[in-house]
């Protein structure tokens, strides 16, 4: 076949569609390579297919899903036969879904030299036109579910140029909220701390009751988000605050860096100190502003942040105190870089630190007055005005979105990082005054808290929005975990993820498996393991294997949400299958390493962590 010249810049994978003179729509995938110089692509191979036979729509969706992910595209004609009115209409509607899910760039072009055709391009071989009728349908249809940023119009040889929903480089914001507790927020019940901005995110999105955090404490369940890894398989396992990850290994930032993708990071690290091979910049980040090391992080008011492994001054600090209030600056830090970046695809990735570490805010912060006047203890206080101020912070991201126009074209991510802690416990409330891991609207309780592996320790509040994406005030019992984050962000955006992962893609889950093209794959179990804790689960079945344990306890959550009736001697064909799970999920921990460790070092001399 001769060479086609796109008239524009594409990625390296592209696609073409083809009404052909026997009106069967026949699809055509084919190789593209960059010609930088004329800054477009030369597109050769092209596949034109004639014939008739009609295809389910179902295949149709299932050939265009396994030929998206494969480096090369090849040949593969889908035919869907005009005549048989029934399955044209069927097939044409989910031809249509199946495009607007995979397809980045791309043209759809009615061919024909027949009559009854509004004159188009004229090229030495070929008429091009659009006809009117049943086709003007099919392209208007495309037009409004792929959202064209030019208007379709019937004059173009061009009749839907359009970005991919979901493919098209959207931006991914992933909002990280250190030890927040699970029934804390409004949306999951809490009834203490005021967060109308997480509310309106839920009621605006999709809110997780089963989405897990990686492990129990910060630093590994960090490493479990960022590499799609369990901790069974990650570098980061202990919570010292600066044990690195290592230099090969590929995490979200890294692996869009090919797709062009901005990345920035604002808050706290927790995947290597400064001078080792886990530091952010050497593993796809563009910019990360904050706390490399987690001791660091345990003050609001220190000398210094970093950024990219250098030391950013804060005026009139000394650790304890001071005039320069650090979680200020990282949000700052935040808005700037969306704001920065908003004409092109970005990852930010806001780890913020509150209400984690010292329990400090300033007097003058607008979240403080709702709380001063409580007739709780002072570090009730400052905690919850904490996470008042980051759900304010929050609010403020998404309006900043919308201010930009950008809303509809990003992925919205929230949760908290670890099960909560049971903070400020007392006869009256002796599961926390917030009650973290206690249901306040039916006094149910999730055994365990942060720093071990019973279901409390893990549990984290869970949203995710996406207007006109993720339906609003959705709802998931879908059981993952933060590995999972990784392949999501790799569906969604187009990218490429490392083969090892063990997290699966959500995104059926996030906008309905219709729209993703597939189903919604289910993990065989989900692994933890911490500090000699082991937790394996499997659908409803709960093994749990404690520190200094010997043995395995077992528990139906079906009937034992709380995890209060072990039931690993009655049920020890089940116990059994779990333990064998988890032997095969665990294989030894190999960390990163560190040059030097002399400003690693000079990062941890602050305020002792709580």
């Amino acid at each position: 076949m001769n060479s086609f010249i796109a008239p524009q810049m594409l990625t390296d994978q592209r696609f073409r569609c083809v009404w052909q003179t026997d009106a069967a729509l026949s699809l055509g995938f084919r190789s593209a390579r960059v010609v930088p110089s004329a800054n477009v692509i030369a597109v050769s191979d092209f596949a034109l297919i004639h014939g008739n036979g009609a295809k389910e729509p179902e295949q149709i969706r299932d050939l265009i899903c396994k030929t998206r992910a494969v480096p090369t595209f090849k040949p593969m004609p889908i035919l869907i036969n005009e005549d048989d009115h029934e399955n044209f209409d069927k097939a044409v509607n989910s031809f249509t879904v199946a495009i607007a899910e995979h397809v980045s760039w791309g043209w759809f072009d009615y061919r024909r030299n027949g009559e009854g055709m509004d004159e188009g391009y004229q090229s030495p071989t070929v008429k091009w036109g659009i006809s009117s009728g049943r086709k003007r349908a099919f392209f208007k249809l495309l037009s409004e579910i792929t959202g064209p940023k030019n208007p379709w119009n019937t004059s173009s040889p061009l009749c839907c140029s359009f970005a991919r929903p979901h493919f098209t480089q959207p931006n991914v914001i992933y909002l990280m909220d250190d030890e927040l507790g699970y029934f804390e927020p409004g949306f999951m019940g809490g009834k203490n701390i005021q967060t109308p901005n997480m509310d309106r995110m839920a009621a605006e999105g999709m809110t997780f009751r089963n989405l897990f955090a990686g492990s129990t404490v910060c630093a590994p369940t960090r490493c479990a988000f960022l590499t799609g890894k369990h901790t069974g398989h990650t570098s980061v396992r202990s919570n010292g605050g600066s044990t690195p990850m290592r230099a090969d290994e590929a995490i979200i930032a890294s692996i869009l860096k090919p797709l062009g993708y901005a990345t920035g990071g604002f808050g706290k690290w927790g995947c290597g100190g400064r001078d080792s091979t886990g530091v952010p910049e050497k593993h796809g980040f563009d910019e990360f502003l904050g706390y490399y090391d987690q001791v660091h992080a345990h003050s609001y008011y220190p000398p210094y942040l970093i950024r990219n492994s250098e030391e950013v001054p804060l005026a009139g600090n000394s650790g304890s105190s001071g005039k320069t209030y650090s979680q200020y600056v990282v949000h700052d830090a935040a808005m700037k870089f969306i704001r920065d970046h908003a004409k092109e695809p970005f990852f930010a990735y806001p780890p913020y630190t509150p209400p984690h570490g010292n329990f400090s805010i300033p007097d003058t912060d607008p979240a403080w007055a709702l709380y001063k006047d409580k007739p709780w203890g002072e570090d009730a206080k400052r905690y919850a005005a904490m996470v008042t101020m980051v759900d304010r912070q929050l609010g403020e991201v998404l309006a900043l979105l919308k201010e930009l126009g950008i809303e509809k074209n990003t992925l919205v991510l929230f949760s908290g990082d670890n099960g909560g802690a049971d903070y400020f416990p007392s006869k009256e409330f002796p599961r926390g005054i917030h009650s973290a891991n206690k249901d306040p609207k039916t006094g149910a309780e999730y055994r365990g808290k942060k720093g071990n592996l019973y279901e409390g320790g893990v549990r984290v509040p869970f949203i995710a929005r996406w207007p006109g994406k993720i339906a609003p005030g959705s709802v998931s019992d879908h059981l993952g975990y933060f590995p999972d984050m990784l392949p999501t962000v790799a569906e969604v955006t187009g990218a490429k993820g490392p083969a090892d992962v063990d997290g699966i893609s959500i995104l059926p889950t996030l906008i309905g498996e219709s729209a993703a093209g597939h189903a919604q794959k289910q993990h065989e179990c989900l692994y933890w393991e911490i500090s000699g804790w082991i937790a394996i689960r499997q659908g409803n079945w709960r093994a749990v294997k404690p520190a200094r344990s010997e043995h395995w306890e077992l528990y139906d959550l079906a009937n034992d949400p709380c995890e209060s009736k072990n039931l690993a001697t009655a049920k020890s064909d089940v116990l059994a299958n779990l333990a064998a799970l988890a032997t095969k999920a665990h294989e030894p921990a190999h960390e990163g390493t560190f040059t030097i460790r002399d400003r690693q070092n000079d990062d941890c001399v602050n305020p002792p962590p709580r």
